[in-house]
């Protein structure tokens, strides 16, 4: 088992030393302990994550005549049938999950099937179903028959019938359609898939992204997924919160602290625990070297006298770190409502330059385009405008024979246009008819702004696609942007970057005599005996707001202008300067950022420590 070391000691293997606080691998009958590096138990998970991303298979899946599975689809219903528990099948958005579970259906009788899912992807799902199952299988809507052997509802649908769908019989295989839907514990959706998977003895939970903005979101799926292994006796979420979630106590007032779980930490050890235990998960760029590529575009249209205004009324309103604005919305309905109204303002301050930058695209290539918005009185306006073009809207008040239509008409090329509210039409579907993607409201989680531009870049693309966000230039918006994209190397390095080669300490013999040896260890960090030097709450303060200067300028290191974070560091200087507060660890890593790029910080308090050159002047 894995811990933190509550003495100093020494690696079994390497003879390194090891500090309090340092996790490694306990072995309770030889009574020693391993670090992270020379751990049998972390190189048996790390060889086993590699399944999770296996692209082909010897496994020979049934499917009916005429019909055949890519390797990759194949390698994955393999990997899911060696789950015990259950399994993430995290596919990237496009790579065809459904016909993976209808694969694992095939590959193994189960005799009563629940499927719950979004009310947009019901139809499909009954269509994809009748194409690739290969025996005959009684599929029913929950509405007609929640009994049925197999049976397809939605969210909404599941909630009216959880009391038959959950103990009229046992349920063999749950699958739980765009499961981040459940990130909240507390919603009576979750509570509802709670009730389902307390009886059923198989779940495939169903998600191209299982990180919607930060590591804390992922708990609840995998106590959905594989409870045994991540929530052993309901005792499993602060630990992970520790580890994987940066989680400290955050001081609210004076006399008051409160656990902050918002961060990110050890997150290529988290990818291999994913990876080991439950996950699937390939790239479309490593599984379809075919698939053209996709590229984010910030389009900045000029500001009116009204945009101004309302950008200056968001400033007040809103938080201008990403982490303080997103935490202040979920924990108030109000607030989220007052924001929600000046994004719906200002889009329609924005319409005349909007319009005429679709009217262009429209023009000048004479492609599709699918247009992501919020509100419906955006959608309406420029559904309007863009008529003569021909025209198709899907929103969350459609029914399910209504956003069928939408998109079967759109793919069919009798209209050019498809506008579709981002979380409504942002799973699921798909609209390869269209190469670029353009969203004109600013989405409310990295995950929401993913989901929406897949719906274009999937199986049948082949072009490029071209993601356009459209901002107001200098607003608030446009800063926001920048960040939300940042904030998309974070769910990266949790779920796709490969997990770096994991090094030996290394310990150095000190050159004076009664000096103590030095050990540098896996994650990087130098310890000097046993300690680590803390940094005041002042002097982190400092060091995040000359973060946050640099950062400010920042043009996503598009130009060679001096101005904001060089392109090596781009994601991990706005990782930092987005952040509430920072740990002493992360304050010693913007102070070497700072360092850097202390030209661009004239009169901060930070220079204190820097010299002319950027080399340090003091320590924290």
């Amino acid at each position: 088992m894995f811990i933190e070391s509550r003495f100093a000691g020494r690696c079994r293997k390497c003879k390194g030393d090891v500090a309090p606080g340092d996790r490694v691998e306990w072995n309770k009958g030889k009574k020693g302990v391993y670090c992270m590096a020379c751990s049998p138990a972390m190189a048996r998970a790390e060889h086993k994550a590699s399944t999770s991303r296996a692209e082909t298979t010897d496994l020979e899946v049934p499917v009916p005549e005429g019909l055949a599975m890519r390797d990759y689809q194949r390698a994955g219903v393999a990997v899911m049938l060696e789950h015990d528990e259950g399994s993430l099948l995290a596919d990237e958005p496009g790579l065809g999950k459904t016909i993976q579970v209808a694969g694992l259906m095939n590959s193994r009788h189960y005799a009563r099937v629940v499927i719950v899912c979004p009310k947009s992807l019901c139809i499909n799902w009954r269509r994809e179903l009748s194409k690739w199952l290969l025996a005959p299988r009684d599929v029913q809507p929950v509405k007609v028959n929640p009994d049925a052997e197999v049976v397809v509802g939605s969210y909404e649908d599941a909630k009216k019938f959880v009391d038959t769908l959950a103990h009229s019989r046992p349920i063999d295989l749950l699958v739980i359609d765009e499961v981040h839907f459940c990130k909240n514990p507390k919603t009576q959706r979750a509570k509802v898939m709670a009730q389902l998977r307390a009886n059923a003895t198989k779940i495939v939970a169903m998600t191209g992204t299982p990180i919607v903005n930060r590591p804390v979101e992922l708990f609840p799926i995998l106590k959905l997924v594989a409870p045994q292994q991540w929530d052993p006796n309901g005792k499993g979420f602060f630990p992970f919160a520790k580890r994987y979630c940066d989680a400290h106590k955050k001081q609210v007032t004076r006399d008051k602290a409160v656990w902050d779980f918002n961060g990110a930490s050890h997150l290529p050890e988290l990818q291999t625990r994913l990876r080991s235990t439950c996950m699937v998960r390939r790239l479309k760029g490593d599984v379809l070297k075919e698939l053209p590529s996709k590229v984010r575009q910030l389009v900045e249209l000029p500001a009116n006298a009204k945009v101004l205004k309302l950008d200056r009324v968001e400033r007040t309103a809103s938080p201008v770190d990403y982490e303080d604005a997103l935490a202040s919305l979920e924990s108030s309905v109000g607030r989220f409502e007052e924001m929600s109204a000046i994004r719906r303002d200002m889009a329609l301050a924005m319409l005349p330059g909007i319009v005429t930058h679709l009217e262009e695209l429209l023009a000048d290539n004479g492609d599709s385009l699918v247009i992501g918005a919020h509100h419906h009185e955006v959608i309406d306006a420029i559904a309007e405008k863009l008529a003569p073009f021909g025209v198709v809207t899907l929103t969350g008040n459609d029914n399910e024979e209504q956003r069928q239509r939408a998109v079967d008409d759109f793919q069919a090329g009798k209209a050019r246009v498809f506008i579709g509210q981002i979380q409504a039409a942002g799973v699921g579907l798909t609209l390869t008819r269209a190469s670029t993607v353009v969203l004109v409201e600013l989405p409310w989680t990295p995950g929401d702004a993913t989901q929406f531009e897949d719906r274009c870049h999937r199986i049948g693309q082949t072009r490029g696609v071209v993601v356009q966000h459209l901002v107001a230039d200098g607003t608030l918006g446009a800063h926001m942007a920048r960040v939300l994209i940042h904030k998309q190397g974070i769910a990266d390095a949790a779920l796709d970057e490969p997990p770096p080669e994991r090094p030996k300490p290394v310990v150095i013999q000190p050159t004076e005599p009664g000096h103590k040896p030095r050990t540098v260890h896996p994650e990087g960090w130098e310890r000097d005996g046993n300690t680590v030097r803390d940094v005041s709450p002042e002097h982190r303060n400092m060091v995040l707001d000359a973060l946050r200067r640099i950062d400010a300028n920042c043009d996503g290191a598009h130009q060679r202008d001096g101005a904001g974070w060089a392109m090596i560091d781009v994601a991990f200087g706005s990782s930092l300067a987005s952040r509430s507060e920072l740990t002493s660890r992360q304050a010693q890593a913007g102070l070497r950022l700072c360092r850097k790029y202390h030209r661009q910080l004239s009169g901060h308090a930070v220079l204190a420590f820097v010299d002319g050159t950027g080399k340090r002047k003091k320590a924290l």
